[in-house]
Parts: structure tokens; C-alpha cells; sequence
């Protein structure tokens, strides 16, 4: 979705890919753009740095938590990056639950501290999601009519 004004980057392991492009197909319908690493990564990316990059440019990651993804190097690693910039983070647990996810202390700190949403009820999350994008676009509206009031009143103080 070009020019999209909410973006969702999904973390999930390589072994889960059809589920997260489902989930994908949620994302956009609630309005979003929803990255995905192979969808959007291409031949010669470098891999890190895209998805420090997108992390940087996203509003939020889902986190598809299953059994793959507790061993999946990137979604420990994509998860961190969300942590440094205070991002929203949704954890989204497929067929487990959050006691099995102590094996990994970041992911475990995270579930002890976030609200968390089985698989089972993605709808409820795809409500959630509509109403954050409608907010986000509502305070981008208003940032925008104060950057337009903030430019009459700098031009009108040069005219005189």
C-alpha cells in the first residue's frame, strides 16, 4: 500500500511464512501496510540493515509467536530492535502459550510486560489496529493544520 500512513512490521520465523501472510492480508485490511521479510526483501538487500531500517519506519511489530519462532535468531533480534525504539509491540501466540515461552529471556520479558493476543482471536486485533490507525491519521491531520497556521504566521511576520 504506497504511501501508506500506519506500517506493521511482522516478525515471524521462516518456517511460519504462510501463516504471517495471512495475517498479512489482516494488516492491510485494517488499513495498514503490513512488511514482510519475503515479500519485501530483494536480491542483494542487505539484510540487517533492511530490517533495521524498517523497524525504524514502522509503528508497530507483530510477533508471531509459535514453537519456530522461539528459535529463530531474527525474531529475537527484530524484537530487540522494537525494544530500543520503544515501539508498540503486539505478541500474537500460535499453538503455545506464554509459559512455554521462557525458553528466551527477551521474548519472556516481553510477554511479562505486554498484552498479548492468541492467533485464534486476530479479529479482536484487527479491531485494535483500525482504531490506532484512525488515531494516527486523526493527529497527522492535526500536525498538519499546525505546520499550515505555523506557515501563515511566518510569512505574515517576514511581510511586515
Amino acid at each position: 500500500m504506497a504511501g501508506a500512513a500506519y506500517t506493521v512490521f511482522m516478525s515471524h520465523a521462516g518456517d511460519d511464512l504462510a501463516i504471517a501472510r495471512l495475517l498479512a492480508k489482516v494488516v492491510k485490511e485494517a488499513g495498514a501496510e503490513c512488511v514482510l521479510d519475503a515479500t519485501h526483501i530483494q536480491g542483494g538487500d542487505r539484510i540487517l540493515s533492511w530490517i533495521r531500517d524498517t523497524i525504524e519506519s514502522s509503528q508497530e511489530l507483530l510477533i508471531l509467536l509459535s514453537r519456530n519462532a522461539l528459535d529463530s535468531e531474527y525474531v529475537r533480534l527484530e524484537l530487540g530492535l522494537a525494544l530500543g525504539r520503544d515501539l508498540r509491540i503486539t505478541p500474537m501466540l500460535h499453538d503455545l502459550g506464554p509459559d512455554e515461552c521462557r525458553v528466551s529471556p527477551i521474548i519472556s520479558q516481553v510477554l511479562a510486560t505486554t498484552s498479548y493476543i492468541y492467533l485464534n482471536d486476530f479479529e479482536s486485533y484487527q479491531l485494535q489496529l483500525k482504531a490506532r490507525i484512525a488515531e494516527a491519521a486523526k493527529l497527522a491531520e492535526q500536525q498538519a493544520l499546525a505546520e499550515s497556521i505555523t506557515d501563515v504566521i511566518r510569512k505574515k511576520k517576514r511581510t511586515k
